[in-house]
C-alpha cells in the first residue's frame, strides 16, 4: 500500500496530462469565416466564449481602401484584448471595451484577428479571412486605319477572375459579347460596324464582382466612347466646280470632301503633283486656264474632284470710239463676281475671297465686313482672315457706280469644327 502523499503525487500528474490541447472550435452558425480557437493549459474551454467574444469586420474589401473592424466582448475581466487588421495591431486593457481598427489594404491577402487574454494560461481568439479584390478597366479602340472599329475592354483583378462579368451596351442597350478569361484579368472585343444611316452610336463596358451579397452592387462602368460611322470619301456639296479669275488674281481651292477615317489629300495641276497634301490649294498669279484635281483617299475608297479655273481677259478700247456705258448696258448687280462664292472653312483655319466687277465705270469698290483684312487692286479686292473665329461672320462685297447707285453680293460661308 503506497503512502497518501506519494498518491496525491500520482494524481495530481494523471490530472495534468489529461489536460485538453489547442483545437480549432467550429464556428456557430451565422458566423461566417470567424474561427473560435483553443489555448493549451486552459482551465476553462473557449467554447464557453463564442457568444462573448464578437468579431465585427467585412469578408470583401476593395484594394487601396481603409478597412475597419471591430472587436468586442461581453467578458468582464480580462488581461488584454488585441485585434489585427493585415500588419496593424491595435489593443485594449479596459474592461468592457471594445478594440476599433483601420488599416490599409495593400496586399491580394487580408485577414482580421480578434484576440482575448484572459490570464496567462487562457487566451481564445477569432479569425476572419478576407477576400481582397482590385479591378482596374480600360476601353481600348481600334486602329483607325481600320474599315471596322474594334473596341476592347480590359479588367485586371486581384479577386477571382471566374466571379467577373462584363457586360457592353450600345446605345444603352446591352450587347451580346464573348469574354476571355486570362491570368489576373478578364479581354472582351467587341467588334463594331457602324452603318452610314446610323452616323455615330455610343458604347461603353461595365463591369461587375459577383462576390455574394457583400459584394459591390454597382458595377464598374468605363467612360462612353463615341463611335462615327466610317464611309468612303464623297463630296460634302454639289456646289459649282468652275470659278473665274481676273488675270493675275489669287483664290483658295476647296477639296468640298468628308470621309471617316478622314481622307488624305493629293492635289494635281494639269496632271501634275502638287506637293500640298491638305484639304485647300492656295493659287496665286493666275494667268491662264487650268485644271486643278483633287483626290482624296481613306481605308475604304477614294473620290476625285476636279476645279476648272477661267482667266478672264483684259478687253481694251482706243480712245475716240470709246463709247460711254449707260445704265442701261451696266451688267446685272454690277457685274460682281465672288470668288469662291461658296466657301467652307474649318474653325480657325485661314479664309479669303476675291471680289471683281465687270463693269468699266464705277467709283468705288470694297468689302464691308466685321473681322479681316483687305488688300485691293483696280478692279478686284481681296477679303482676307488669318484664323477664322467668328461664326456670324458676314462680309460683302459692293460696288459703288458714278451715279451712287450701289450692288452688293454676299458670298456662302460655312464655318466648321471637328
Amino acid at each position: 500500500m503506497l503512502p497518501l502523499k506519494m498518491l496525491g503525487l500520482m494524481l495530481f500528474s494523471s490530472l495534468t496530462y489529461d489536460m485538453p490541447t489547442c483545437n480549432a472550435i467550429p464556428p456557430p452558425e451565422g458566423s461566417g469565416n470567424a474561427t473560435v480557437y483553443v489555448s493549451t493549459g486552459a482551465d476553462l474551454t473557449c467554447t464557453q466564449m463564442r457568444d462573448s467574444l464578437i468579431l465585427d469586420a467585412p469578408e470583401i474589401i476593395q484594394y487601396g481602401t481603409d478597412i475597419s473592424a471591430n472587436c468586442f466582448t461581453t467578458e468582464g475581466e480580462f488581461e488584454e484584448m488585441t485585434l489585427q487588421l493585415g500588419n496593424t495591431t491595435c489593443e485594449s486593457s479596459q474592461p468592457n471595451a471594445n478594440v476599433s481598427c483601420v488599416a490599409p489594404v495593400l496586399g491580394s491577402e487580408m485577414t482580421a484577428v480578434c484576440k482575448i487574454k484572459l490570464s496567462d494560461t487562457l487566451e481564445c481568439s477569432k479569425k476572419v479571412e478576407i477576400t481582397v479584390y482590385k479591378i482596374l478597366l480600360s476601353v481600348k479602340t481600334g486602329d483607325v486605319g481600320q474599315a471596322d472599329y474594334e473596341l476592347q475592354c480590359d479588367v485586371f483583378s486581384v479577386a477571382t477572375v471566374q466571379n467577373l462579368s462584363v457586360t457592353w451596351y450600345k446605345n444603352n442597350e446591352e450587347c451580346m459579347t464573348e469574354a476571355c478569361i486570362e491570368a489576373g484579368g478578364i479581354s472582351s472585343m467587341l467588334p463594331v460596324n457602324i452603318s452610314r444611316e446610323e452616323i455615330s452610336a455610343e458604347f461603353r463596358c461595365e463591369v461587375q464582382l459577383n462576390l455574394g451579397q457583400e459584394s459591390p452592387q454597382h458595377p464598374l462602368v468605363s467612360a462612353t466612347h463615341n463611335v462615327s460611322a466610317r464611309y468612303a470619301p464623297e463630296l460634302r456639296t454639289n456646289s459649282s466646280m468652275s470659278i473665274t479669275l481676273p488675270k493675275g488674281g489669287n483664290a483658295t481651292l476647296l477639296c468640298d470632301v468628308e470621309g471617316n477615317p478622314p481622307p488624305e489629300y493629293r492635289w494635281t495641276i494639269d496632271e501634275k503633283p502638287q506637293l500640298e497634301t491638305t484639304e485647300k490649294l492656295e493659287i496665286t498669279g493666275v494667268n491662264s486656264r487650268s485644271t486643278y484635281s483633287c483626290t482624296a483617299t481613306n481605308i475604304l475608297g477614294n473620290i476625285t474632284v476636279q476645279i476648272h479655273v477661267d482667266v478672264e481677259e483684259a478687253t481694251t478700247t482706243t480712245g475716240p470710239t470709246a463709247q460711254p456705258v449707260t445704265e442701261a448696258e451696266e451688267p446685272e448687280n454690277c457685274g460682281i463676281t465672288l470668288t469662291p462664292s461658296v466657301l467652307y472653312v474649318k474653325y480657325g483655319d485661314p479664309a479669303s475671297i476675291i471680289c471683281s466687277t465687270t463693269t468699266k465705270e464705277f467709283a468705288k469698290i470694297d468689302w464691308e465686313n466685321a473681322v479681316g483684312t483687305k488688300n485691293k487692286t483696280p478692279t478686284t479686292v481681296t477679303w482676307k482672315v488669318e484664323k477664322l473665329e467668328d461664326f456670324t461672320v458676314k462680309p460683302f462685297c459692293f460696288v459703288t457706280l458714278l451715279n451712287d447707285n450701289q450692288c452688293f453680293k454676299y458670298p456662302d460661308i460655312t464655318l466648321y469644327s471637328k
